[in-house]
């Protein structure tokens, strides 16, 4: 799908309410181009894997590296294994995530903040310009936003949103 098909479908998709089953089939379909199973299902499945990751020790021509200090392994949050998708909309970058069949808007990693996480509004995203924004939230009745310090905080916020069935697109009256 190009860009701009691929960015007329989200800005058509924007105003719409999605159970989370239905909106992961429409990701499913937008990311890999062909129709999902209809069925319903009690559950929704995570589309974040738990896994196991095990270190191992390089090598180079049979010749050992010296072993990797395991102890200082940074830990992996669910958020660094949400896959983030870059698209454009009206000539502009953004960059989207993926998480239990919600899609949300992510400032790019290098942005200072301050970030505003919406976790109930036209749309659900985290942003860091609020006067770019503002237009989720204002005039939606029961919108829900706030103010944290970190792009960081804001991942596990809206995770955290999305688990406990906070996080909701809400239609603009």
């Amino acid at each position: 799908m190009a860009q701009s098909d691929f960015a007329t479908v989200l800005h058509l998709l924007e105003g719409l309410t999605l159970t989370p089953l239905e909106a992961s089939k429409v990701v499913s379909v937008l990311k890999i181009g062909v129709p999902v199973d209809t069925k319903e299902s009690a559950e929704p499945a995570d589309t974040v894997a738990a896994g196991t990751n095990t270190l191992m020790d390089p090598t180079i021509n049979g010749v050992a590296a010296p072993p990797l200090d395991k102890k200082t392994t940074t830990p992996i949050s669910p958020a660094d294994l949400l896959p983030t998708t870059a698209i454009e909309v009206d000539g502009q970058a953004r960059f989207v995530r993926t998480y239990k069949g919600f899609v949300f808007e992510v400032p790019r990693d290098s942005s200072q903040g301050p970030f505003y996480v919406i976790t109930k509004g036209c749309r659900i995203r985290i942003i860091d310009d609020w006067g770019v924004s503002s237009d989720a939230v204002i005039g939606v009745s029961g919108a829900a936003f706030v103010k944290v310090a970190s792009l960081q905080a804001g991942l596990t916020r809206m995770l955290r949103a999305i688990d406990n069935g906070v996080a909701k697109v809400i239609l603009k009256e």
